[in-house]
């Protein structure tokens, strides 16, 4: 039963070459890179390091022409200090006491550890004698003169800030962060705080799309509630048009009230995807939306039960979203999980249910106790889950024991 395949890989492999990300770039501080996209290629102008140093704290060593011996005594010839500049030293055999990071003088080729040496004033037994290069760091050792050491669209985290810290950079060129706007739909909801009226319920699938999106690095738009009407829906689109991509909650599925994908056709959008044979989901909608003859707005519109929402924005929105950016596609990799109490799976639609996770059991393997009943609108539940477990398309049920994929909740959103 352990499958990862799923059409929503076969939708993305579709939909992400299309993507056209944006293309200007801004110069920020390496403390507000983090997290951005790479603009342009970054080439070291000099080697790194710039000088011959020592990888350790000992002696650095100029040998006798005889060559190294066992239990060699070397005068001490100098004293060099990390930060320190590097001092002349006639290349006669010496050794000078050195420390980590300190220029190594050019006659000496190599630096013995201080553990393997006796400390003297004026001569240093040396027990064991290195190799000629051994723990002398070399010029560009790191990165070399013209080398590139960061690519174009690379999504930048603290070890890529450091490589440009050590060539001496401050900042760095990166696309521009895109704007979504976030369109909650639905005349039965009301935002947090007000009165609630009859067969009224508080919005939370905007809560849950803008702060996911805001995690991911990108800034968001907050265009409200609107109600299930045509021309209300038509405003809250025409207002979208001038951000990098819109995502809706609600409104595609195929009720009577559910105008969302209706009235982007109206408008003159396409729809490349509706309805998806998964579970939460199946209504995921993606489209485009004309904002002049050359350019198009994407739209990604979620369906209204939260765990759907949740499930196919993670899935499918942020991938999709994250082309827009710029940013280079994420590879899940899913961990395997043995289900510890059975629950029900109609055959026909790929499922992903919220599980939590157990220690593992003898098999080596994780355990997975399924998170609430497994209704879509559940969203204590979901708050719960550790993973979410992939249950294939054609599986009659899960019973104890059955192994099954799942992708944990801290990788996917």
């Amino acid at each position: 039963m352990i499958r990862t395949d799923s059409p929503i890989d076969d939708l993305l492999e579709r939909l992400l070459p299309s993507i056209e990300p944006v293309q200007e770039l801004e110069s920020v501080s390496l403390r507000d890179a983090r997290g951005r996209v790479l603009g342009r290629t970054v080439a070291a102008e000099g080697p790194v390091p710039g000088f011959r140093r020592s990888a350790v704290d000992g002696y650095a060593l100029c040998l006798p022409a005889d060559g190294a011996a066992t239990d060699l005594v070397l005068p001490v010839v100098g004293y060099i200090a990390a930060g320190a500049p590097l001092i002349d030293v006639p290349p006669t055999p010496g050794a000078i006491r050195i420390f980590t990071g300190a220029p190594v003088p050019r006659d000496f080729d190599r630096v013995a550890m201080q553990e393997d040496c006796l400390a003297g004033l004026t001569t240093v037994p040396v027990r064991r004698v290195p190799k000629a290069g051994a723990n002398v760091r070399q010029i560009g050792d790191d990165i070399a003169a013209g080398q590139v050491a960061l690519s174009c669209g690379t999504q930048l985290d603290g070890r890529h800030l450091a490589v440009a810290a050590s060539l001496g950079l401050t900042n760095l060129r990166v696309r521009r962060r895109i704007r979504i706007g976030v369109l909650s739909t639905g005349s039965e909801l009301v935002s947090p705080g007000q009165n609630l009226g009859p067969g009224k319920i508080y919005a939370s699938n905007g809560v849950l799309v803008t702060a996911i999106l805001e995690q991911a690095g990108f800034d968001v738009v907050d265009l409200g509630i609107v109600e299930d009407d045509p021309d209300c829906i038509n405003a809250a689109l025409n207002t979208s048009l001038e951000l990098d991509a819109l995502v809706t909650s609600g409104g595609v599925s195929v009720g009577e009230s559910d105008y969302v994908r209706r009235t982007m056709v109206a408008a003159g959008g396409k729809i490349e995807q509706w309805r998806l044979p998964i579970k939460p989901g199946k209504p995921i909608l993606f489209g485009r939306l004309p904002r002049n003859a050359r350019s198009e707005l994407p739209v990604i519109g979620l369906p209204g039960n939260p765990n759907a929402a949740f499930v196919t924005l993670v899935l499918i929105g942020l991938p999709l979203l994250r082309a827009v950016a710029g940013q280079p596609r994420r590879v899940l990799h899913p961990i395997l999980v043995e289900v510890q109490a059975s629950w029900r799976h109609a055959p026909g639609r790929q499922e992903f249910v919220p599980v939590q996770l157990l220690p593992a059991g003898l098999r080596g393997i994780a355990g997975a106790c399924r998170a609430g009943s497994g209704g879509s609108a559940q969203q204590c539940a979901l708050s719960t889950a550790d993973a979410l477990a992939i249950v294939p398309a054609e599986a009659d049920g899960v019973a104890v024991g059955d192994v099954l994929a799942a992708y944990p909740i801290n990788q996917i959103a």
